[in-house]
């Protein structure tokens, strides 16, 4: 009699392990773009069995969340560029690529993936500096005296982010929104696009490049990089001034030579 109990609960654990019969916590995610550099932050997302019954609905959900440019959301890896083939793979607060049809590109890594994809799995997507740190050299320069010389560059990029004329307030404090004109980099006969950008609506750049795509319409991609009328690289909200006139990039280099037709 004990040798049939014993065969019987043996299903069951193993049974309890299974993605849908698990615990009704949720797994979080954070999910990334293929082959877009620029991407500083994951999109969080929450897969909570209850919600999701298979694999499919949920991938109906990160359609909705992620909108790539190249179609539907129809494979996801995860950072040890291994294809995750159901629910039962996936890993609560770990990182995943999604690809419509296209392969997963392994030459562009997004910028808050960096020191993260190819290494192995790691939880969250704010640990991409920290989790690269602890390896290679880094040790032995923190183990010396200099410390102090490391300290201070990080500080400065924060000072000249802070420090433009637009004032010293970060972009997400203002209340009035800033209007501004977007142009389709090399077409000199586009007459600009305008766009209302105010903090209620977009609360991060991807959200902002988002929009760009949409209303300049590149024709060699999604809007990826953004310079002002002086070539200076758009690196944020905070850096974007009312009134300014910008340049819409893909993947290919700024073209100053040609004569937009910018508003004063």
């Amino acid at each position: 009699m004990t040798s049939t109990t014993s065969s019987i609960t043996s299903p069951t654990r193993t049974g309890m392990q299974k993605f849908g019969l698990q615990t009704e916590k949720g797994k979080v995610l954070h999910v990334w773009r293929n082959a877009d550099r620029y991407q500083e932050e994951g999109v969080r997302i929450v897969v909570h069995p209850t919600k999701f019954k298979t694999y499919d609905q949920l991938k109906t959900e990160l359609n909705a969340k992620i909108k790539l440019v190249t179609g539907s959301v129809q494979k996801l890896y995860g950072m040890d560029k291994k294809l995750v083939k159901g629910l039962d793979d996936l890993v609560d607060g770990e990182n995943y690529i999604v690809c419509a049809a296209e392969k997963l590109d392994e030459s562009i890594v997004a910028k808050g993936l960096v020191g993260l994809f190819g290494g192995g799995a790691s939880k969250g997507g704010e640990q991409a500096s920290t989790s690269s740190a602890p390896s290679g050299h880094e040790e032995t320069s923190t183990s010396s005296t200099a410390p102090p010389a490391a300290a201070s560059p990080k500080k400065a990029p924060v000072s000249s982010v802070t420090s433009p004329p637009s004032g010293p307030k970060r972009f997400e404090s203002f209340e009035k929104s800033k209007v501004i004109w977007a142009f389709r980099n090399t077409d000199d006969n586009h007459k600009g696009e305008r766009i209302t950008v105010h903090p209620s609506k977009y609360k991060t750049y991807d959200q902002l490049k988002e929009e760009l795509s949409k209303q300049v319409r590149l024709v060699n991609g999604a809007v990826r990089k953004v310079y002002n009328r002086q070539g200076v690289l758009v690196k944020g909200l905070e850096d974007i001034e009312d009134g300014g006139n910008y340049l819409c990039c893909a993947g290919e280099a700024l073209d100053l030579t040609k004569h937009y037709k910018f508003h004063e």
